[in-house]
């Protein structure tokens, strides 16, 4: 069984990370995270800031494979539009900008899926429902159907 093999099943997986990391949070649990650090006053002191802010792995991983699922439902299509994979990858952008606003105008950290989310799963949904490919999205999957009887029959 495939996870990953179609957009509806990752933005599942993607809005239920979202609401673990928030059960943690809430639950104020420590638990070791791969994450990647860079300094927020980079432009300032260059690689010598001493403001870091934090980026965790699945918050780079979870939309990238989801972005990634939305550029083979393009492809699976057959038109030379990649149209779907550019309005994930720009709501991407526009998740992680308004994480580093709210980080930089409060000043208090927040959970990037908080943010990632609604922007990663619901601008391209929106965009497939207004243009009328919501349910062939939505019913779209990779995952290879064993094959039956009749059609080895056809393939030999």
């Amino acid at each position: 069984m495939a996870v990953f093999s179609s957009p509806s099943s990752s933005s599942t997986t993607f809005s239920g990370c979202l609401e673990q990391k928030l059960w943690l949070k809430w639950q104020r649990t420590w638990m070791p995270q791969l994450k990647v650090v860079f300094p927020m006053d980079f432009l300032e002191k260059g690689i010598f800031g001493s403001n870091f802010a934090m980026l965790g792995l699945g918050d780079i991983v979870l939309p990238g494979v989801f972005i990634a699922l939305l550029l083979r439902y393009d492809v699976s299509k057959g038109t030379n539009s990649n149209f779907y994979f550019y309005i994930g990858f720009i709501s991407y952008i526009l998740g992680l900008g308004m994480t580093i606003g709210v980080l930089t105008i409060f000043n208090a950290a927040q959970p990037a899926l908080l943010y990632l989310v609604p922007t990663c799963v619901g601008i391209p949904f929106i965009a497939a429902l207004l243009k009328g490919d919501f349910n062939d999205m939505f019913a779209y999957d990779e995952e290879e159907k064993p094959e039956t009887p009749e059609e080895e029959k056809k393939e030999q």
